[in-house]
């Protein structure tokens, strides 16, 4: 069953383990309190290698190459962001471009793996980015952050904010050619060399045309989630302007802390998403020795003083699912945000698996992205009201 909120008391924020035994036996203790080993061969993960020196091997996924042309009603391209760093983005356009001239929101995309897997091509985050697409009518920008262990954390939310500079840019790019004339910046190509910061040195021509700058999104899974809370709150002392930041998606985002909740004991052997995998995880990308009260990790004492101050964050979706062991964090951060300035809605479903979302037969795939689409759709009365 899906819900869409929880009551604003701390007994319902773990609602749904008063409601189920607790593990018996030694299972209870299965993981303990100090980081353990996580060089044994089994950790959960399939085909993923820790070396002895915490190097890693990663499974060989899929990778899908861009397509310009429109395929399942969505064509993309890769574009370098940062030459230096080799740091690029995978830019999603809907077909519906090619009958309207309406400009559409853009969602700026993280993807999950734990911070050491995955990338913008592989063939999961492809199809799933297509999907997202497709089903908001949006342009989505997918990014390839830089990997632990071999870059740690705050490596990865520094290639995020190179990311949303990287838009900034593009928005500033396309406000000037709207000012000047794009018949006059095609007759002269230096018009669109602007020193306007970021990395972007020319204007993109997908987003140049088909974008609109003042519907933006973040939107991440899992450590994606944990990825876009960072930069929003990062953002908060920026002057994005022209780009305007309308709402956050965190869908099932990975937090966490050094004490064990009810929800990680419980669902410790989740095959979708084990204990021994979040610490493992933990374990390469924070910094080296750091552990999980680490503020990357543990945000909320951060998030307690927003709250102190009256700071709030973009609109916010946030989606849980009832099989997920990182479930319990994830509604303390509702929890906390509930008395926070922040707009935020939640979307539980109560038998959702970590990451259901990406498999698209899933039972709860289809009312998510229904719901999504809603989200990002709600930006455009205010927009249009607003102007």
């Amino acid at each position: 069953m899906a819900s869409e909120g929880i009551a604003n008391d701390h007994s319902s924020v773990w609602r749904f383990h008063d409601q189920t035994p607790w593990p018996t036996g030694s299972s209870s203790g299965l993981v303990p309190e100090a980081d353990h080993d996580l060089t044994e061969s089994y950790h959960g993960v399939k085909n993923f290698v820790v070396h002895p020196d915490f190097s890693v091997t990663r499974p060989p996924f899929e990778l899908v190459a861009p397509n310009s042309e429109f395929v399942n009603g969505v064509a993309c391209k890769d574009v370098t962001i940062d030459e230096e760093i080799d740091l690029w983005v995978r830019i999603y356009v809907p077909e519906t471009v090619k009958s309207s001239a309406k400009k559409l929101p853009v969602i700026l995309f993280f993807h999950g793996g734990g911070f050491v897997c995955l990338s913008p091509h592989a063939r999961l985050i492809h199809d799933y980015c297509e999907s997202v697409c497709r089903s908001t009518d949006s342009l989505l920008v997918s990014v390839n952050y830089r990997k632990a262990p071999d870059y740690r954390i705050p490596t990865q939310y520094e290639d995020a904010f190179t990311a949303l500079n990287f838009l900034r840019s593009q928005a500033r790019l396309q406000r000037e050619l709207e000012e000047v004339g794009s018949s006059a910046a095609d007759s002269r190509p230096e018009a669109l060399q602007l020193n306007l910061g970021g990395d972007a040195k020319s204007s993109e021509p997908w987003l140049r045309s088909h974008a609109d700058f003042d519907r933006c999104y973040y939107m991440g899974d899992s450590a994606g989630g944990n990825l876009v809370h960072h930069l929003s709150v990062r953002a908060l002392s920026e002057d994005l302007r022209p780009l305007r930041v309308r709402g956050q998606i965190l869908v099932q985002p990975g937090f966490g802390g050094a004490t064990r909740t009810p929800s990680e004991l419980y669902w410790a052997f989740e095959s979708s998403l084990s204990l021994r995998a979040i610490d493992l995880f933990w374990k390469l990308a924070l910094p080296v020795d750091a552990q999980r009260s680490h503020p990357a990790c543990h945000v909320f004492p951060k998030l307690e003083e927003m709250v102190e101050l009256k700071v709030a964050l973009p609109d916010t979706l946030l989606v849980i699912g009832g099989r997920d062991p990182l479930q319990d964090w994830e509604k303390l951060y509702y929890d906390t945000q509930q008395r926070s300035c922040t707009n935020i809605r939640l979307l539980m479903y109560d038998d959702a698996i970590h990451g259901f979302n990406m498999n698209p037969s899933n039972l709860w795939t289809a009312p998510f992205l229904l719901e999504l689409g809603r989200f990002i759709g709600s930006s455009e009365a205010v927009s249009t009201a607003s102007a």
